[in-house]
């Protein structure tokens, strides 16, 4: 478990990290920058990214999350 851990930065590219690790992953509030490039992450992980509020900077090249879920993630109240 990550959760008590104060990471600023995770670097899980080219990984077998899927949606499920990612609800883990949104436990880390002092994280700024996530890579998750190249893992089998979706748009069904887009809820539990939103909740990274101080996140600065995020890679997910190469996943299976799709450019609406990316409009959703920079516009989340939908206006």
């Amino acid at each position: 478990s990550l959760r008590d851990c104060p990471l600023t930065m995770l670097d899980l590219e080219d990984t077998n990290i899927g949606d499920e690790a990612v609800a883990e992953i949104a436990h880390l509030n002092d994280l700024v920058s996530l890579d998750l490039s190249e893992t089998l992450v979706t748009d069904a992980a887009v809820p539990e990214l939103l909740k990274l509020s101080p996140l600065f900077r995020l890679d997910l090249s190469y996943t299976d999350v799709t450019d609406a879920a990316i409009a959703e993630m920079r516009n989340p109240s939908g206006k």
